[in-house]
């Protein structure tokens, strides 16, 4: 009997430090101090600023004006009125993002997005401005703003234009005037301009242009000032030059077909290299002096009637290496004295070959007229190249 009572009492026990256990709820007393939320506020959830008349009221020439440093955003599409702009940027260090909506003029309204002079440090991303009589995205100011991921279509007096900064995957469409802008020092990137009736992709001295491409706009394709880099570009079906580089400026590995002026233009002291320029109307490259143009494919430049070359060459000191140029009107036109021309080959031009003036250095030019090849079938045969000199220019 007293094994089982004793037996009785240890299952109590045990029970009792159980129910001890799930009953246990912690302290009493609670911490000193009011009572606090412990969710979020919606500053915290967004703590960017919504662009609206209670934020970002306007002023008399703009919908809605920013006053403010800071991280803005839209929240819904924005349809113009007329004699304002969309939105005015009057103060440094502001990003908006138009989270995919779109910004539409009307009629007598002003630009789509404006920033003054004293306006800096800016960026812009992510939506639609269209239709906007003065202009699409207009930022001026001393300092680097940064556009991307914009459509710009429709406006007036141009779609994009930036003083210095960069312009990033963003497509300007049917503009009038220069479809996109950069001042000194801008860089663009995976851009692309179509339609607009001037100039599609325009960029100051010191530029960085690459990966962009322009076509079936109203005047040059591409523009890019002195000192200037224009990489991996195309351009085509302009109703000017596809490509134009100001002074000691490099166009490399771009392509340039179908313009109704030259393919490729260079201002002195430039460089063209590794570049494709076919089926324009005038010139496949044309240079004026202290140039390198070397390495290109050129082809069918010219109207037919002997004004388009492969290569024209307009000044001195020029160095023409290495080049192809195939059923042009002329293959290479020299017409300036005091260049030298090395190991280019060119074929089936209209009316000459090679044309070079007087006073000009040059290797040998040899003419596939040397007596004709045999067939070849295996591994060794004779050169019929006619010439072991290293800067010999073939006709062939």
């Amino acid at each position: 009997m007293n094994r089982r009572n004793t037996n009785i009492a240890i299952a109590l026990l045990g029970i009792a430090a159980l129910a001890s256990s799930l009953l246990y709820a912690g302290p009493l007393d609670p911490p000193a101090g009011p009572v606090t939320p412990t969710y979020k506020t919606l500053s915290e959830v967004e703590p960017r600023i919504a662009i609206n008349a209670t934020n970002t009221p306007g002023d008399g020439d703009s919908m809605f004006k920013i006053v403010s440093p800071g991280s803005y955003y839209l929240t819904g599409n924005i349809g113009g009125v007329s004699g304002k702009s969309g939105i005015e940027i009057a103060s440094p260090n502001v990003t908006i993002d138009l989270n995919g909506f779109e910004m539409r003029g009307v009629t007598g309204a002003r630009q789509g997005i404006i920033a003054a002079g004293l306006s800096h440090l800016l960026e812009i991303r992510n939506g639609s401005v269209g239709g906007w009589p003065m202009g699409g995205v207009m930022i001026g100011g001393p300092d680097s703003c940064i556009v991307a991921n914009i459509r710009a279509d429709f406006n007036g007096a141009g779609g994009i234009a930036i003083d210095t900064g960069r312009i990033e995957n963003c497509v300007a469409y049917s503009n009038t005037g220069i479809g996109i802008r950069g001042g000194q020092g801008s860089s663009f990137s995976h851009c692309h301009a179509e339609f607009n009736t001037s100039i599609g992709i325009s960029a100051g001295i010191i530029a960085t242009v690459n990966e962009c491409s322009a076509s079936s706009n109203g005047s040059i394709g591409i523009q890019a000032d002195g000192n200037s880099v224009v990489s991996r570009c195309s351009s085509q079906q302009n109703v000017s030059t596809g490509i134009i580089a100001g002074f000691a400026s490099l166009v490399e590995n771009c392509v340039s077909r179908g313009n109704s002026g030259a393919g490729v233009e260079i201002r002195n002291g430039g460089t063209i290299r590794g570049c494709n320029a076919d089926g324009n109307g005038l010139d496949g490259i044309l240079t004026q002096t202290r140039s390198l143009i070397a390495g290109n494919s050129i082809s069918q430049n010219g109207a037919g009637a002997t004004i388009g070359a492969g290569i024209r060459v307009t000044g001195a000191d020029n160095r023409i290496e290495g080049n192809n140029c195939v059923v042009n009107d002329h293959g290479i036109k020299v017409e300036a004295a005091g260049n030298i021309i090395l190991g280019n080959s060119c074929s089936g031009n209209t009316t000459t070959n090679f044309e070079i003036i007087a006073n000009n250095i040059f290797g040998p030019i040899i003419d596939r007229v040397a007596p004709a090849s045999s067939a070849v079938s295996g591994n060794a045969a004779v050169s019929t190249l006619g010439s072991t000199d290293p800067h010999a220019n073939f006709a062939y």
